[in-house]
């Protein structure tokens, strides 16, 4: 096991000296002339920031431009939206203008529909809840009065009742004296 180790080190050590000599062997045949090639890097950074600076100017026109749409639409914001087919042929003639104020009039009008419905479906539950208070009051108050009504006169005779049954038990068995 120790030999196998030892020959694949010796192995890498004889293959990384190979290599550091062919390195070694390795000539040029083009002749460098160092003044062309720095003018050449300088004109390449030069290039560059040309690139750099008209990049910024894009970006600072990208920024303006976006800054004076904002101070044209105010608060605008952009959406994508999906049209039917029957209707690109439409949409597509029309300008950019144009289709910002048909989408924001339709928006709108959608808005208002929306109000409007919920508006009628609160006037519609106002309207339940005021016509069950109707009905309540209406039913359910005198069928109260007259069940406490039925409820107080059954008491009432039911009092009397045993009243009578109580003077009556007293008067048979003597407990009571009879008025003469």
């Amino acid at each position: 096991m120790d030999n196998f180790s030892q020959e694949t080190e010796e192995e890498k050590i004889n293959q990384q000296s190979s290599e550091n000599q062919e390195i070694n062997d390795i000539e040029f045949e083009e002749v460098l002339d160092i003044d062309e090639t720095q003018e050449k890097i300088n004109q390449d950074g030069l290039e560059m920031q040309l690139a750099e600076k008209s990049e910024e100017q894009i970006s600072d026109s990208e920024t303006k431009l976006e800054t004076d749409l904002s101070i044209v639409y105010g608060n605008a914001k952009k959406y994508v939206i999906y049209i039917d087919s029957e209707n690109i042929g439409f949409i597509e003639s029309l300008s950019t203008d144009e289709r910002r104020k048909i989408i924001n009039k339709n928006l709108k009008e959608q808005s208002e529909c929306s109000i409007k419905d919920r508006a009628n479906k609160e006037r519609s539950r106002f309207l339940k809840h005021v016509l069950l208070a109707v009905f309540t009051f209406i039913i359910f108050f005198p069928i109260v009065f007259i069940y406490v009504n039925k409820a107080l006169l059954i008491s009432i005779d039911n009092y009397e009742q045993a009243k009578e049954n109580f003077a009556k038990l007293y008067k048979e068995h003597g407990k009571i004296e009879r008025e003469k």
